[in-house]
């Protein structure tokens, strides 16, 4: 049955403005008439069981309710649900049946590797300092939303605010939704203004926790500007949330419950923890995370998630609700400032420039779909990234189909890197092979079965 955009943007408007009961009426007769799909009768479902249990979703919808203003909440209604997650299916299916594979659900970029900070050990260190240019930016967009059904788009970095063209590629796509990845000290009046204008971008604010380790890391008062750009946004309505880098030294403060509150407080919508990498020119091995405080983010994570009205996502524990890895194009992939085609944004190895290939064509090269039908490893979802917890295939992957590094000197780095990749990696697998085993991940990840698929 084909989605009428207009009434559905309604209905799920209607519904994020309703009571808990009649939240639940409304999804009960929608999962009645099915809607055409099995998959989503199951998951009206499973919304209709957390709104009459005890779990924060519902208090999370009346937040996003109460907090976003009407524009932004219509067109990320509109845009992100609906077009991006619904009415694409057909589209989806369509190029699947044409290519062999399903295509990704977003897209990434980083517009630009310069950045008004320098923080120690950055990932993105080491890159070129180069902008992307916007028409072909936006040529590779339209071929994703046209061809593929993707309506959702990743900005990162360096820093996407100081890429001068970027509120022209966001406006040429209103039909879209972006997530935009930003150290928050460029977020002035007039830019928030605008963003609020426009309407189709969720704000994630980096931070290292709460002000001594944030301003340690990323220079002094960037804490203060950051808390400063979340007043802005959440007196415009404009949605944001925090993006926190876990390592083996704010693993506890950054998956605390002071900290939690401290950015809900804050207007935060969602939360994004992020594991530290030993990538980049200025990389520290010693700052991963040990397996052990892996396991105790993993947790905590979905505790809060089980407590808090937020949407807390944890890119390396939360392999199950996206069935592994979500790199190579199979969930995302992601596109450097150069034109670079990488598996994401942790892996600096590349096969295909889009300057000279088409996004399809990125996506059928063999190192791409090597890797995507490599996931998930073994089964097992809890162990789903390629660096940290496959090396051996990470480093086959390097020999077979040798992708020249984007960072000078990275593979030198990395294969100096291998025993204490393999050490890790082991020790992982202790842990979270067991915790596989027994579905552990399961009864505390969500009171539901919820998985993300195709």
């Amino acid at each position: 049955m084909a989605i009428n955009l207009g009434f559905t943007s309604f209905l799920l408007d209607y519904i994020l403005r309703s009571s808990r009961n009649r939240m639940s009426k409304i999804l009960a007769v929608l999962a009645h008439l099915g809607i055409g799909i099995r998959e989503r009768k199951d998951n009206l479902q499973q919304l209709r069981s957390l709104l009459s249990s005890d779990h924060p979703f519902p208090d999370f919808l009346k937040r996003l309710n109460d907090n976003l203003s009407p524009r932004c909440r219509k067109v990320l209604i509109s845009n992100l649900i609906v077009r991006g997650l619904l009415k694409n299916r057909e589209k989806r299916k369509e190029f699947k049946e044409k290519e062999g594979f399903f295509p990704p659900f977003c897209v990434s970029f980083a517009p630009t590797s310069r950045c008004n900070l320098s923080c120690d050990h950055c990932s993105s260190s080491g890159l070129e300092i180069e902008d992307i240019d916007p028409g072909l930016m936006m040529r590779v967009m339209r071929e994703a939303r046209d061809d593929m059904g993707v309506h959702f788009f990743v900005m990162t970095g360096g820093e996407p605010f100081v890429y001068e063209k970027l509120f022209t590629v966001i406006e040429s796509f209103p039909d879209c939704y972006f997530q935009i990845f930003t150290n928050g000290t460029l977020l002035t009046e007039d830019t928030v203004r605008r963003l609020e204008k426009v309407g189709n971008a969720l704000i994630m604010l980096s931070l290292e926790g709460l002000k001594e380790p944030t301003d340690l890391r990323r220079n002094k008062g960037t804490f203060d500007a950051v808390e400063n750009a979340m007043q802005r946004l959440k007196a415009a309505g404009v949605p944001f949330g925090f993006s926190v880098m876990m390592t083996s030294e704010n693993c506890e403060s950054i998956t605390s419950e002071e900290f939690i509150d401290w950015s809900m407080e804050q207007g935060c919508l969602v939360g994004y923890i992020f594991h530290y990498m030993p990538i980049g020119s200025d990389s520290d091995f010693s700052l991963l995370p040990k397996p052990q405080q892996r396991d105790y983010s993993r947790k905590m994570v979905y505790r809060w998630r089980n407590e808090k009205p937020i949407f807390l996502i944890d890119l390396i524990n939360d392999g199950p609700l996206t069935g592994g890895c979500t790199s190579s194009g199979r969930h995302y992939l992601h596109i450097l400032s150069t034109g670079d085609v990488v598996p994401c944004v942790y892996c600096n190895f590349s096969t295909q420039n889009i300057k000279e290939v088409t996004l399809a064509e990125a996506l059928k090269s063999p190192y791409l779909s090597t890797l995507r039908k490599a996931i998930p490893f073994e089964g097992n979802a809890l162990r789903p990234c390629f660096l940290l917890d496959r090396p051996a295939f990470y480093f086959r992957m390097l020999e077979l189909f040798h992708p020249h590094s984007c960072v000078p000197g990275e593979a030198e780095r990395i294969k100096a890197l291998k025993p204490k990749l393999k050490s890790y990696a082991n020790q992982v697998k202790e842990i979270y092979n067991e915790a596989w085993e027994k579905g552990e991940w399961e009864s505390v990840i969500r009171s539901v079965n919820w998985c993300i698929g195709d």
